[in-house]
């Protein structure tokens, strides 16, 4: 028989007032042990945020403090899921009275969202290669503007004028040998800077 259930039986009117008080009793500590503080959390780009949470071993230590003060019943076990979204922890404990065996379970449920713990090292190293990125790109950039101003001028040494896209596609897919003069001066001129990217880059 699940206590709460309304009954004019003596014996069992007393065991719901005290199942009241257990149960108040239980409230009230899970009231005090999941107020929320923030901790520092880590996301998986390495940032660090603000994340309100509750120490989850405070649970289990309610759960010996009752253990040990019920001297007379018998502990089935405290456990534990742990599932992903929600989890939960139980104890489990029972006794004789009279001619029942008296049941107490015992639980608490919650939510759970993963972050890292904060890594400061991973952090450091986060930033570096973002600042790395950040610089490589730049650097990436400025020898496309190198390039095209050189391909520019040897064009306008050859005599072309107010050439655009178009026109560039057309004079390089044509004369093969304006092509490899312009690509071998590319070459000559960012070589060093092309060396210079790979090295980082590796």
């Amino acid at each position: 028989m699940r206590l709460g259930t309304k009954t004019d039986d003596e014996f069992l009117t007393s065991l719901n007032e005290k199942n009241k008080q257990i149960q108040n009793i239980f409230h009230e500590k899970i009231k005090k042990i999941s107020k929320k503080y923030p901790v520092d959390v880590m996301l998986q780009d390495g940032t660090v945020k603000k994340q309100e949470t509750f120490d989850v071993e405070k649970i289990h230590q309610v759960y010996d403090g009752f253990a040990k003060r019920l001297r007379d019943w018998v502990l089935d076990g405290i456990s534990s899921t742990d599932d992903e979204g929600i989890r939960r922890n139980f104890i489990k404990l029972n006794t004789n009275a009279e001619n029942c065996k008296i049941s107490l379970h015992l639980s608490i449920q919650y939510h759970v969202v993963l972050f890292y713990q904060p890594n400061y090292e991973v952090m450091k190293k986060q930033k570096e290669l973002s600042d790395f990125m950040d610089m490589t790109k730049k650097q990436e950039d400025e020898l496309t503007q190198k390039s095209d101003h050189v391909i520019l001028e040897k064009l306008r040494a050859e005599g072309y004028k107010d050439l655009d896209t178009q026109s560039l596609f057309e004079i390089f897919y044509r004369d093969d040998k304006i092509r490899e003069k312009i690509m071998s001066e590319i070459e000559l001129q960012t070589d060093g800077d092309l060396q210079k990217i790979s090295q980082r880059k590796e």
